[in-house]
Formats: C-alpha cells, sequence, structure tokens
C-alpha cells in the first residue's frame, strides 16, 4: 500500500479550484516536476476528496482522445443510460460492446478527428455533471495533440470542467494554474510517526523524493530490513532480490513477462495478489526500477529464447484458425521478430502480417495496413501484399508511388484494372491505351468515355451496364452520371441518381459514399433553392463522414454548412462550421477550403489583403485559382471593383463543362447580352451583383431566397433599411472612436457627426466609466461656456439629433434630469473592459492570482488596441489616461504571473505592450530586464538597462530605479 505524505498545500489549492468548477467555471491546472516527485500519487489523493456527484476520469494513455473515452467506459459500464446520453457516435460505432470494456481495440485516428470527437463527448457530459479530467503523462503527447488540447480546453471554457494536466516541467498550458512540485520536506517525513534519527536518515538518502521513499519504507515494513541499512541506495539491488524472494516461482514468472511483454492480465489472481504487495498495477510494474532489475537478471539470449517460446505457444494456438484474437495476433507477429522466427517460419509470419494488414484496411486505417503488408516475405502472400499495397496508393494517392507499385505486380488482372482507372483519372490517355492495348473490357470503356468527356455515349452505354455491374464499379458509374447530368444542367436527374447512389451505397455498407453522395445532394438542394432538404442532408452527411472516419467529406461539409449558415444570418453557428473547416484543411493541406474558410471568417479589410495576395501568386494557386476566382475573389470584386472583377473574369479559361456554362453567363451578362434561359436564381442574383444597375434585381431575390447576409450588403449599398437588423449598435474605443450600426456598417471619424457630437458621445461614455450622472448643464458648461443658455441649448439639441441618426433614436436617453447610453441598445467595449478589468482588481486583492489573471486577460483581449487612439482633446485627456493606466495595471499584472511561470515569449510581449503605450513607463522596461535575466540573456539585460538609462537622462532628466534588479550597482 503506498504512503501518502505532505502536499497538504496542493490539496488544498485543487480543492479551491473545485469550488470554481462546482459554481460552473471551468478551470485548469498544470501540475509538473520531475520523475518520483508523486505528481500522480497527489492526483490520486486529491480524486478521493472529490465529490460523488462530480465524474472522476484519470487518463494517462499516450493520446488524449479515444483514451479519455475508454476511461470513462471502463468506469461507467454499468451505467448503460450515462453511456447513450453522452458518447458520440463515433466513440459507440469503435466499441459496440461495451461489456468487454477491458480489451478495446487500438483506433488509429487522426488526432484532429479524436479532438472533434472528444469536445463533443466533454460538451455533453459536463452538462450532466461537472467534470475532473486528468491527462496523465503530457509530456508523452506529440506537438499536434498539444496543440490540440490547449484548443479543446479553449473550446470548453465556461463548462463545469477541471482539468488537471499532469507532466514532466518542459511543457507550460496558456491560462494554467501551475502547481510546481517539490521533494518532500522532513517536516512531511515525521508523519510516519518514526524514530527521529530514523525520519532523518530517510530524508537524507531519498532527498525526500516520494517514490523513493515508498521503495525504501516497503523494503524496512515487508522484508524486515535493518532500517539503518536500508537507507543506503548501493543495496537497492538486495532490495529488488528480496523482493523476488519472497515470490513463488509462477508469480515471478508472471512478472518476468510483464517485464518482457508490457501485457497485464488484470483478472489473473497472481495479478491481484502482486497488486496487493503494492508491486503492480493496471499499467505495469509499479515498484520503480523493479522491472530494470528483472530485465538486467536474464540475457540476451533468454529474451530471445522468452520471445521463441511465447511465439511458439501463439502459433499452435492459431495453426487450423481463420479467426483470431487481435491482441494476440500483434503480440504473435511482434514476437517472431524479436526472436527470428520469422526467418525460420517465413510463411506462417507472411500468413499472420497480412491478416493483420486486411485487418485495418477494412478499418481504413491505410497507414497501418501498408505497415504489414510491408512486412510480408513470401508467396503467395507478398503477392496479394503488393495488390493490396497498389490498391491502397490508389485509393489514397498519397502512401507509396502508385507507378513502382503497380510494376510488382504488373501480371495481374485486378492490378491492371485499377491502375489503368487510375491513369484515366489523370488523364494519362496515351499511358492507358498501351497498358489496355486489345484487352480493354466494358467497365475502362466506360470510365474511359466519361474521363474523354464524351457523355452522350457514356450515358447510352451506363444505362445499360448498370443492371450487370455490381461493387464499387457500379456506384462510380452511378455517380458519374449524376455527374453528366448535373454538368448538363439536369439537376433533377442528377439529383435522382444521387438518391440511387445513397441507395446502394448503404445496401453495400460503404459509408464514405454514402456521406459523399448525401453531401452532392445538400449541394444540389442548395442550387434548386430547397434550403430545408439542403440542411438535413448536409447534418446526415456529416454524420456519415464522421463515423468512417471521412476526413475530406467533414472537411467540405463543415464549410458547406458554414456558407449556408453565414448567408442565412446565423453568424455563430456558421462561424463554428468555418472554423471546424478551417481546422482540418490546415491538417489535409487543403488550400481551396483553407483560403475559402478563413476569408469568409475576415473583415472587408483583410479580404482585401486575401484577394491582393491571390491575384499577386495566382501562379501558386494555379490549380484551384478558378474555384477561387468564382467562389470569393470575383464576388467580392464586384462589390468593391466592377471593373476588375468583369477584367479577370475576361482572363479565365475554366477547366470543365459547368464552369465553363457558369463563366459564360457572367461573361455575358457583363458584355451586355441577356442571361441563358433555366438559369437558378441564386445564380442570376450573383451575376446581377456585378453591376450597380442591377443591384435591385439582385437584392429582390435574395429577399426571397431569405439570405440575409447578402440582403444587408446590397441594402448598404444602395442605402436602403434592411429588415435582417443587428439588435445592438457597436460602440468602439479602443483603437480610435469606431461605430458599427445595426446594419453591420462601421461609422468612423466625421461619418459620426460633427466634433461636437463625439465629443457628447465621449462625455456620455466617461459618465459610464466614471459612474456618474451625466446632466444637460455638465455638458453645456463643457462644450459651450462661451454661449448664452438658450444658444448653447439650440446647439446641443442639433448634435444630439446629429448623433441619434448614427446610433439610432432609442440609444440615448434622458432620465429626469440625466442623459445616459442605453446600453440595452448599445454595446460598449469600454464597458465589458471595465467589468472584467474590475474582477481582476477584485480577486487580485483576495489573494487569488490565477482568477485574477483570467480576468485581466480578458480585459486585454478586449482592449486590443490604444484607448481613443487619434484623440487629442484636453476635455479628456484624464479619462485616456485613467483608462491606459487600468490598461497597465491589467498588463503589469499578466507580465509578472507570465515572468513567474517562466513563460519568458509572452512577458516579453508583454513588456512591448506596456512601452508602446507609454514609453517611460519604469515597470515595464523593469518587465522587459527581468525576462532578459531570468531566461539566461544577462549580457542583453546589462545593455539594455544601460540603453534606457541613457534615454531617461537624455528626455527627462533622471535615471530609471529598477528596484529589486539592481544592488550595489550591479545586476
Amino acid at each position: 500500500m503506498q504512503i501518502f505524505l505532505g502536499r497538504e498545500k496542493e490539496i488544498k489549492l485543487l480543492s479551491d479550484v473545485l469550488s470554481d468548477v462546482l459554481n460552473g467555471e471551468s478551470r485548469v491546472v498544470h501540475i509538473k516536476g520531475a520523475k518520483g516527485l508523486g505528481k500522480t500519487s497527489l492526483v490520486k489523493e486529491f480524486l478521493k476528496k472529490v465529490p460523488d456527484n462530480v465524474i472522476r476520469i484519470h487518463s494517462s494513455h499516450v493520446r488524449p482522445g479515444y483514451g479519455v473515452i475508454r476511461e470513462f467506459v471502463k468506469k461507467f459500464s454499468d451505467r448503460r443510460r450515462l453511456l447513450g446520453r453522452v458518447l458520440p457516435m463515433e466513440a459507440v460505432h469503435i466499441y459496440p460492446d461495451l461489456s468487454s470494456y477491458f480489451v478495446f481495440p487500438e483506433y488509429d485516428a487522426r488526432p484532429v478527428d479524436e479532438y472533434f470527437i472528444l469536445y463533443e463527448f466533454l460538451d455533453r457530459l459536463s452538462d450532466v455533471s461537472p467534470v475532473v479530467l486528468v491527462l496523465d503523462n503530457v509530456e508523452l503527447y506529440s506537438r499536434e495533440d498539444l496543440e490540440l488540447v490547449r484548443k479543446l480546453i479553449l473550446s470548453l471554457e465556461g463548462k463545469p470542467i477541471m482539468f488537471i494536466l499532469v507532466s514532466t516541467p518542459e511543457i507550460s498550458f496558456y491560462r494554467a494554474l501551475a502547481v510546481d512540485l517539490e521533494p518532500l520536506s522532513l517536516e512531511d517525513l515525521m508523519e510516519l510517526h518514526m524514530p527521529v534519527e530514523v525520519v532523518e536518515k530517510l530524508y537524507r538518502v531519498t532527498g525526500g523524493i516520494p517514490t523513493l521513499v515508498n521503495q525504501l519504507l516497503f523494503s524496512i515494513r515487508h522484508l524486515n530490513l535493518d532500517p539503518h541499512r536500508a537507507f543506503s541506495p548501493e543495496i537497492l539491488e538486495e532490495i529488488y532480490g528480496k523482493i523476488l524472494d519472497l515470490l513463488s516461482d509462477e508469480e515471478k514468472e508472471f512478472l518476468l513477462k510483464m517485464a518482457l511483454t508490457d501485457y497485464v492480465d488484470v483478472q489473473s489472481p497472481i495479478f491481484r495478489h502482486l497488486k496487493s504487495l503494492g508491486l503492480v498495477d493496471e499499467e505495469g510494474i509499479r515498484l520503480h526500477g523493479l522491472k530494470e532489475y528483472i530485465l538486467g537478471t536474464i540475457s540476451e539470449e533468454e529474451r530471445k529464447s522468452f520471445y521463441r517460446r511465447e511465439a511458439l505457444s501463439l502459433l499452435d494456438e492459431f495453426r487450423g484458425k481463420e479467426v483470431f484474437d487481435l491482441e494476440k495476433l500483434h503480440r504473435l507477429v511482434r514476437y517472431m521478430e524479436l526472436s527470428g522466427l520469422d526467418e525460420k517460419y517465413p510463411e506462417e509470419f507472411s500468413r499472420y502480417a497480412l491478416k493483420l494488414g486486411n485487418h485495418y484496411r477494412k478499418l481504413n486505417k491505410y497507414s497501418l495496413a501498408m505497415e504489414f503488408y510491408s512486412r510480408v516475405k513470401v508467396e503467395p502472400y507478398r503477392r496479394e501484399a503488393a495488390r493490396l499495397r497498389l490498391l491502397i496508393a490508389i485509393k489514397t494517392g498519397g502512401h507509396e508511388d502508385v507507378d513502382t507499385l503497380f510494376r510488382e505486380v504488373a501480371d495481374d488482372p485486378e492490378a491492371v484494372e485499377q491502375y489503368a482507372k487510375y491513369l484515366l483519372f489523370k488523364r494519362r490517355f496515351d499511358e492507358y491505351r498501351k497498358l489496355v492495348k486489345g484487352k480493354e473490357n466494358p467497365i475502362l470503356r466506360l470510365y474511359y468515355l466519361y474521363y474523354r468527356q464524351d457523355y452522350s455515349t457514356f450515358k447510352k452505354e451506363a444505362m445499360k451496364a448498370l443492371d450487370e455491374i455490381e461493387g464499387p464499379d457500379k456506384l462510380n458509374l452511378i455517380n458519374f452520371l449524376a455527374s453528366v447530368y448535373l454538368m448538363e444542367g439536369e439537376r433533377k436527374k442528377a439529383m435522382d441518381y444521387l438518391r440511387i447512389l445513397r441507395t446502394e451505397a448503404e445496401k453495400h455498407g460503404d459509408l464514405v459514399i454514402v456521406s459523399k453522395a448525401l453531401y452532392h445532394m445538400a449541394v444540389l438542394a442548395y442550387e434548386m433553392e430547397d434550403y430545408e432538404a439542403a440542411m438535413e442532408y448536409a447534418s446526415k452527411a456529416l454524420d456519415m463522414a464522421r463515423r468512417s472516419g471521412y476526413i475530406y467529406g467533414q472537411m467540405y461539409v463543415h464549410y458547406f454548412l458554414g456558407v449556408f449558415l453565414q448567408e442565412r444570418g446565423d453568424y455563430k453557428k456558421a462561424g463554428l462550421h468555418l472554423e471546424k473547416a478551417l481546422e482540418l484543411a490546415i491538417v489535409e493541406k487543403n488550400d481551396f477550403i483553407r483560403i475559402s474558410s478563413t476569408f469568409r471568417l475576415s473583415d472587408d479589410e483583410r479580404k482585401m489583403a486575401m484577394v491582393e495576395d491571390l491575384l499577386l501568386n495566382r501562379s501558386m494557386y494555379d490549380h484551384i485559382f478558378n474555384r477561387l476566382a468564382l467562389d470569393i475573389i470575383i464576388p467580392f470584386l464586384a462589390r468593391t471593383d466592377p471593373a476588375r472583377a468583369k477584367k479577370l473574369l475576361s482572363e479565365i479559361k475554366p477547366e470543365r463543362d459547368f464552369m465553363e456554362k457558369i463563366y459564360s453567363a457572367y461573361r455575358a451578362f457583363l458584355n451586355g447580352r441577356k442571361l441563358p434561359k433555366k438559369i437558378p436564381r441564386l445564380l442570376m442574383a450573383q451575376i446581377y451583383e456585378l453591376k450597380d444597375s442591377t443591384l435591385p434585381k439582385a437584392l429582390e431575390i435574395y429577399k426571397e431566397l431569405g439570405f440575409a447576409l447578402k440582403v444587408m450588403e446590397i441594402s448598404r449599398r444602395l442605402d436602403l433599411p434592411s429588415e435582417f437588423e443587428r439588435e445592438k449598435v457597436e460602440v468602439h474605443t479602443f483603437g480610435g472612436l469606431r461605430i458599427k450600426d445595426v446594419a453591420g456598417r462601421e461609422i468612423s471619424g466625421k461619418d459620426i457627426g460633427t466634433y461636437k457630437a463625439q465629443q457628447i458621445l465621449l462625455m456620455l461614455i466617461k459618465s459610464i466609466w466614471d459612474e456618474k450622472n451625466l446632466t444637460t448643464d455638465d455638458i453645456l458648461a463643457a462644450l459651450w461656456p462661451e454661449f448664452d443658455a438658450q444658444r448653447a441649448l439650440n446647439n446641443f439639441h442639433v448634435n444630439l439629433t446629429s448623433l441619434r441618426r448614427v446610433l439610432g433614436k432609442k440609444a440615448i436617453v434622458k432620465d429626469k434630469y440625466f442623459y445616459k447610453l442605453n446600453l440595452e441598445v448599445v454595446d460598449l467595449d469600454l464597458l465589458k473592459f471595465k467589468e472584467n478589468y474590475e474582477r481582476g482588481m477584485h480577486y487580485r486583492n483576495m489573494g487569488n492570482p490565477h482568477k485574477a489573471y483570467t480576468y485581466f486577460e480578458r480585459a486585454i483581449e478586449l482592449a486590443g488596441d490604444r484607448f481613443l487612439k487619434g484623440i487629442y482633446d484636453p476635455l479628456f485627456d484624464d479619462f485616456i489616461m485613467q483608462v491606459n493606466s487600468a490598461v497597465m495595471d491589467a498588463l503589469e499584472f499578466i507580465g509578472q504571473y507570465e515572468l513567474e511561470r517562466a513563460n519568458y515569449d509572452k512577458a516579453r510581449r508583454i513588456a512591448r505592450e506596456i512601452l508602446d503605450i507609454d514609453y517611460f513607463n519604469e515597470k515595464g522596461h523593469e518587465l522587459a530586464i527581468r525576462t532578459m535575466m531570468e531566461s539566461g540573456r544577462k549580457s542583453a539585460a546589462i545593455e539594455y538597462m544601460k540603453r534606457v538609462k541613457k534615454i531617461f537622462m537624455e528626455e527627462l532628466g533622471f535615471e530609471p530605479e529598477f528596484q529589486g534588479i539592481e544592488k550595489g550597482g550591479r545586476v
């Protein structure tokens, strides 16, 4: 039984954080420390104190995604109702038999997939109960996994979840409360109630390292060692030997097997006995150093002999079988390689490696399948493996060179057919003709007709052949037919064939094809203006793409939903879908979705910069430039620079028939000709946008279609009110005075009204900051002191009317004698900043630095840029100084907080932000110097200090005092 000592301060801190979580907040704690300092023991002890109504999950897997769900299912396997409520469909699909929860199949998912599924799982789970999630061994995560964990934490902000991250000190986490573990103190060890001299020796030998303390205490209590002799590192090997002497031969053999294989049979009585002695747990041999000692007692030949025995035993078990236990099959292949039996029994080894490859190919885990196929040594298995590697390479378009793989199996008829289809897809027609010369079959002929774009012949022959063809070829031909009808403008027929494709794919159990069919049905329904059906098909397509692990499908459906919802005016949901599409596009290196998603998430200024970049680097994006032009560049330029849009259209030569028709429609319209008949209204509206004279027609169509974003854009261009108005007008003060009206139009400078109108607005804003009432007399005395009362009042009413015209009639209200901004219709960034800043100050004064940091961070994020930048008015100098002082207070706290946690890059950036506001701020320079010193750049710190002192003396006539840095004139 492991003894837990000390750590009262850490346990209290974790309990305080849990209290915040129980009040509905999300919190992150990062427990750091070197190996052996008891990080995991601290977590386990804390989890014992967590109330029963809180769900606890402790995951020590080297991947944050499915490992967490595994641990949850293991713990709550008897609560089917709870599992049904919170498990995402993907997890249920992967683990259908929840009763056998001790052995989960491996799942070769991409990290970004696991992140989305884990997000959905924790989102649902936190709605049921507060959650404490422990991610142990975080230092073993890949860089990509670490980024996704950070993203996960930010995405779940506001949910009652306590994240506890456990790692060695090298890793840091943004906004995490750091708990740096130190060795136990002598006072901690006094809790053992042992003689003082024994405790002192124990402390001297172990250095207070909890793991070593527990090892030696185990030795003393269970091996009857002399305590004075036990506290010598030199006798550790003797201790391990005595531990093994306590065990039976069977138990020693069990420990040896664990040391060699890391395989744990948790159901075994031997395991339970060893666990009661504190020697093992579910992860392996617990006692530090015992595994290394055991492995050190046997020679390399003995190890090989062990692997040989295990492999031979498994070979005997598997002979004559066709169905295998996947875990045992993995072990067999590994043991045969480690023992050299793969050379002695190459046929059996090849057979089982091929079996594993086939298993992973069926699960669409192509990288693992390719790995096992590449190990196959002898015929006929090697030939079969080479054929399957070719099929995977053709399907994925990536893993290996297709042409090289084909040369290995060039005489295999199926390989020839698949390679021929690959050549057609790549439009390598000359190579195709050489390959199939004199032996072209009917299926290949249909593929040839389609890729050669002989659509009329293809349709006739494909329709006749459909009843005679089965399998993947039938699905492909149905897909081709739908594509042909779509390119010919026969949308109803295209939709009919997509429905047939979906039905056939469901019969074959091919969820990827089902997802593709549903996605194209959604796009087609959108173009046919059946928006309810489009949404339904897209949602189903996303579900199927997730269940099948089809990343490209998920990416395109998220993008489609983002565009669709953005046009309908649901910006929040649209943003979520576009952000997911962008993340997947970055992982998949898909430029079209990456650029399009970023464009749709950006403001007009950034959109223009992106358009300029795309036009400048057109050759870089040559393969997708036409699609980008149609999707984002031309519609944007049509609004901002119609002449340039027209010029770009004249330069583009589209590659496919249906794109040619769309461009022809654009060009015809711009050249003064009528639009073709049977053109969809959505496309018609997009084309009408190209000319100012036809904007009213575009507006009318978009209104009928219910496209909120387009209605608002065109209404602004025509200076008309839009029915799709937002609830509040936004008043921005950071970065200069700017207003976003309810139509989304940004107004700044003179457009706000006269300078006096701007001054009235600033006085109203200042009254909110000062929490003072603003009377008519206050305004008149400040702005028109030289006028008589009536003239000043008249001027005030004129400017107030001008201001209300911009903000809205209800934005400024009068309550008896006082004027104020109506915060029910005005969204003021300064007020949000003030609320977060004051909360930060409250928690700082209460001695809660983590909460203070959180609120100060939010305040700085809201601030963004200089307060009332560009305004130089003596009337508001003090006001600007007060707000900037508050900004610097928050920045100084954040900088010090980051510095204490050794986040030097962040501390350096904060110092720069302080000095950007006020270069002569001593605390900003002090933070910069401390950051240099503590990050090991002492010479740079000295030079920087000299330079700052010189500038201060030249400009201000005195040198700054850097308290706590200088001592006796030296750093």
